[in-house]
């Protein structure tokens, strides 16, 4: 039953291969729609770029309305010198005077238009280098998830070819085993001999069910990060482009503003630049033009509308403020900003420097994997010639079972080593392309 298993998913590949074709850009398209945390820095972005209009507000005019009534039940007084209006009184003779009445009220409204404020300005580059920082964590989720959907991608094609090969391993073990059969019941075989031959097939059977359920897995994965439904992805062929891209394309080199990480830290740096800007400003004066129009009422008794008791007040100037000392010490803010600048630039040398030796032992263990699996892919092929001979010898009487089983045996180890590095290797390229900045390159 589990040969005839076998066969039908080989049926279902090979029908797959006369349905709808679905691409790797298509996949992206679907996953940049689908994935919610996309969405989530989306609003991010917007956000900050909300904040930096809402701070050109600053700069129109501000007007403002008072009102106000009081009861004074002491008046204030203060003291004169009788000798300014009254020469014949002696000169340093003073009075107490009291001014104000008992009630007053006042009206007006007051327009202020700031005119130069540097400080404005520092928030507002703070706010656009924020901004920026939000759009580079968008790029770094959208290059997540070229990486993980690619990744997806191309092992769902090696898996395919993984049952293709699985398919014909266990046609060829299953035809062995019949030969094997045949031979037993004829007495002309040991039963041990038999057994070691169905063991192999039984293994052969086994890899193609771990091929088939890791294929699914990936399917399973791709489903969840592109939003297509499990049904229809199985019934749909993958487009093989990428595969060959993946295999021929070599190691570029680092492309670091391409990398989201690398550009998280120089913007991270120009942040702190531009707080030590801000810093810096705190200290400039700020200029404004002011302007008040409004009236006082003055009354002995409550009386808000009795006449000749109102009295217009206004003015227009300029306002300028200096500050001098604030309560901050400057020079040390300043210079925690540059340890934090001094930091971070190390950290930017520290990953390039990173970055180019996994360029480098990269490049080594491709070489490497490349090399185990042209090796692998020549020693299956001629197992599988030696398997071929060995079947018909094996039906003429001229083959041992040993060694045919032998044969098969070796094919099995040198087939599973060969998909191993196989995939091993296309691990190796993703990720050094991930590190490198180079992934966009598979999406167009």
């Amino acid at each position: 039953m589990k040969y005839f298993g076998v066969l039908f998913f080989g049926m279902m590949l090979s029908w797959s291969a006369t349905a709808q074709t679905i691409s790797l850009p298509y996949c992206y398209d679907q996953a940049l729609k689908h994935q919610a945390i996309l969405r989530v820095n989306q609003a991010a972005v917007l956000n900050a770029s909300l904040k930096v209009e809402e701070l050109r507000a600053r700069f129109w005019p501000q007007i403002s309305a008072a009102y106000d009534y009081r009861y004074n039940p002491i008046l204030q007084s203060s003291v004169i010198p009788v000798g300014l209006f009254n020469t014949a009184a002696p000169s340093d003779k003073t009075i107490a005077v009291k001014f104000g009445t008992s009630w007053n009220q006042t009206a007006g409204v007051t327009v202020l238009q700031p005119i130069l404020d540097f400080a404005v300005k520092a928030n507002k580059q703070e706010l656009q280098t924020q901004e920026r920082i939000e759009k580079n964590k968008l790029q770094q989720q959208e290059q997540s998830l070229q990486y993980q959907l690619l990744s997806s991608y191309i092992k769902i094609l090696l898996r395919e070819k993984e049952l293709a090969a699985a398919a014909v391993d266990s046609q060829r073990t299953y035809t062995t085993l019949q030969l094997q059969k045949v031979k037993l019941d004829a007495g002309k075989l040991l039963v041990t001999d038999y057994n070691t031959a169905l063991i192999q097939h039984r293994a052969n059977i086994k890899a193609f069910q771990m091929s088939a359920s890791a294929w699914m897995k990936e399917q399973v994965v791709l489903s969840y990060l592109t939003g297509i439904s499990l049904d229809s992805l199985i019934g749909l062929k993958f487009e093989t482009k990428v595969l060959d891209q993946l295999q021929q394309s070599g190691l570029g080199e680092i492309v670091l503003d391409s990398l989201a990480n690398y550009r998280d830290l120089k913007l991270q740096a120009d942040l702190l630049e531009q707080r030590k800007y801000s810093e810096k400003v705190k200290y400039k004066p700020i200029l404004s033009a002011q302007g008040y129009l409004g009236a006082n009422q003055f009354t002995n008794q409550f009386n808000p509308f009795q006449s000749n008791t109102w009295f217009g007040n206004s003015y227009v100037g300029i306002v300028a403020k200096l500050p001098i000392l604030i309560g901050e010490d400057k020079k040390k803010r300043i210079r925690q900003l540059e340890v934090q600048q001094n930091g971070l630039q190390e950290q930017m040398t520290d990953l390039q420097q990173s970055l180019e030796q996994q360029r480098s032992l990269a490049r080594e263990e491709l070489k490497e994997l490349n090399f185990e699996e042209k090796l692998y892919e020549e020693n299956v092929q001629l197992y599988r010639q030696n398997v071929q001979v060995l079947q018909d010898r094996f039906e003429k009487g001229l083959a041992t079972a040993t060694d045919l089983n032998q044969q098969e045996l070796l094919l099995q180890g040198d087939q599973l080593k060969k998909q191993q590095v196989a995939i091993s290797a296309a691990e190796k390229r993703l990720e050094y392309w991930k590190n490198s900045g180079s992934l966009v390159g598979f999406f167009k």
